[in-house]
């Protein structure tokens, strides 16, 4: 059988694989290469930190659902930031 090797060409499909070998959640490498293209290195670097840090007996799902979770959480706070911004000066 022949595998499907991926081989990173990019700094964001290097990220995204980082992600992926880091959280041992291959599956969702393209999720992570979404979020590598959408956020910057620097603070999805800080979120996999967190992350990682936390024992995995208080992980109710997966690290990388965590994550994703994570991800999530301060994309959106960081639209209302900018979008409170936006309204605050019209």
């Amino acid at each position: 059988m022949e595998q499907n090797i991926f081989e990173p060409e990019t700094k964001d499909e290097l990220m995204a694989q980082d992600i992926a070998y880091s959280l041992r959640d291959i599956k969702h490498l393209p999720l992570y290469l979404k979020f590598s293209r959408m956020y910057s290195h620097d603070s999805l670097i800080k979120i996999l930190g967190e992350v990682k840090e936390i024992p995995d007996e208080r992980i109710k799902k997966s690290k990388g659902a965590l994550f994703t979770y994570l991800v999530m959480r301060r994309a959106c706070k960081k639209r209302d930031i900018e979008k409170h911004h936006e309204d605050k000066f019209e």
